[in-house]
């Protein structure tokens, strides 16, 4: 059994989403990054990137100190 990880990525939920920043500037910018990662219009590598971003933004919000 072999595994192809490569395409395997973490992102949150939409319920994700809603536990940052409900009216803020974090909240703002995690729905561009989410328009940006969904775009099927934009270079893989962008839309990779707006993802990337995206998850350590929620995990950064999140964070307990």
């Amino acid at each position: 059994l072999d595994c192809d990880l490569e395409g395997l990525t973490a992102r949150p939920s939409a319920s994700d989403l809603g536990t940052i920043d409900f009216d803020g500037v974090l909240r703002e910018a995690a729905e561009t990054l989410k328009a940006i990662a969904e775009n099927a219009e934009l270079a893989p590598e962008k839309r990779r990137r707006a993802e990337d971003a995206l998850v350590r933004l929620f995990v950064m919000s999140t964070a307990r100190p």
